[in-house]
Order: C-alpha cells, then structure tokens, then sequence
C-alpha cells in the first residue's frame, strides 16, 4: 500500500456549478491515462463545493499529478468557474479498506517531516 495521496478542494460561482460540476467529471477520462494514480474520487461536497481525492503508487507518481495535464485544466479553468484557486494537500494514507481487503501502511518513523505545511482554517 502507498502512503502517497492528495485532496483538492474546490467551490464554485453560484452560478457555475452545474458547468464546474460536469468539467470535474469529465477529467475522469484524463486520469485514466496516468500511471500510478491508483484511485481518484470526484466528491460532491454541496451545490458549489467539491473535491477530488487520489491516491498513488509512488511519491513520484504523486509529484507526476500535481505537474500532470488533469490539475493543470483544473487550474486553467479557476478564474472562470471558481471563487478562487483550488486548494491542493497531500496526505499520507495510514490505513485502507477495500472490498473485504485490509491494509495498514508501515509506520513513519517519528521526526521525519513528510510535508511541509501549515495549518489552514477549516482543512
């Protein structure tokens, strides 16, 4: 199991969800494409709210979507469909249930410093 994953969180205009909405599920197809993007979920958080949650095979493969051609039109399309730039922060997985299959990712020793952020306000 990789410990490597990423959320995006997103809110549209109000009066350009439904668009927003159909561009986001459109990238699906996109996504297909890339190696190493184990899963990826579009969420529906409420009517303009929505995020996308993936998980990788490698930190590389992680680094690789965040460079990739899906966020990049993700991006592209902000100004005109969003309040404002998506928000985009890894995670690190510590455990999986899928179908009846358990996993549980080894430990990260303590003091290794994964990421690099800071606390943002309602994250």
């Amino acid at each position: 199991m990789s410990k490597e994953a990423i959320v995006i969180r997103m809110e549209a205009k109000h009066d350009k969800a439904k668009e927003l909405e159909l561009f986001l599920k459109a990238k699906v197809e996109e996504v297909t494409t890339e190696q190493g993007t184990n899963s990826w979920y579009l969420l529906k958080v409420s009517e303009v709210a929505f995020s996308i949650f993936a998980s990788f095979s490698s930190e590389e493969s992680a680094k690789a979507y965040l460079t990739g051609a899906a966020l990049k039109s993700i991006f592209a399309k902000a100004p005109d469909l969003m309040t404002k730039d998506p928000l985009v922060a890894p995670l690190e997985l510590m455990a999986s249930k899928i179908g009846d299959k358990v996993t549980i990712a080894p430990e990260t020793p303590l003091g290794t410093r994964r990421y690099n952020l800071r606390f943002i306000d309602g994250l």
